[in-house]
């Protein structure tokens, strides 16, 4: 997995395109399908979820020497199957969600500072919502019995409200109040 920096040593193409130097960045170790990514803790740490279940952490503030692999500084063991999304929380910096695209597979809150279990959990496919041990206050806006069945397609951070989390399971988007 390659990162380039598009506006580094960038000259123009004939037809006026930007071009990069064709070199990359960062070579991140990372040998395995891509599935997901999102940058955490203000830009300073990619997040990439692979097809294997795992999400590997790299802080680009400490790069590898030129030409040698970046190491992750963290992977987690993060699903039973591939990690479909992660959406980092813009009022926590640390923390981010994941998700996984298999029905009844939870999405799980993680602590970039303490990457050995994730915080807190919530059971998606069921009838009821939990985060921990604590029943969530859940908001749907679409038809209730979709949610027995179906998997998690993508989950957004409220900008507005701390703490809120929107996940989009079959036709629906509830809305999970995390801090509690």
């Amino acid at each position: 997995c390659f990162l380039w920096d598009v506006n580094r040593d960038a000259s123009s193409s004939p037809s006026g395109d930007q071009l990069g130097s064709g070199t990359p960045v960062l070579k991140l170790a990372h040998q395995i399908d891509v599935a997901s990514m999102s940058w955490i803790l203000q830009g300073s740490t990619l997040v990439i979820g692979g097809e294997l279940r795992n999400a590997h952490l790299y802080d680009i503030r400490t790069p590898a020497a030129t030409g040698t692999l970046q190491q992750a500084n963290a992977t987690i063991y993060a699903h039973n199957f591939s990690v479909s999304g992660i959406e980092a929380d813009p009022h926590r910096p640390h923390q981010f969600a994941t998700f996984c695209s298999v029905a009844n597979e939870p999405v799980k809150i993680w602590d970039a500072r303490r990457t050995d279990n994730y915080v807190s959990e919530i059971k998606v496919g069921a009838s009821s919502a939990t985060h921990g041990e604590t029943n969530l206050s859940v908001r749907n806006f679409g038809r209730s019995d979709s949610l027995n069945t179906a998997a998690a397609s993508a989950v957004q951070w409220s900008i507005r409200q701390p703490g809120i989390l929107s996940i989009a399971i079959g036709d629906c988007i509830c809305d999970f109040d995390t801090s509690s």
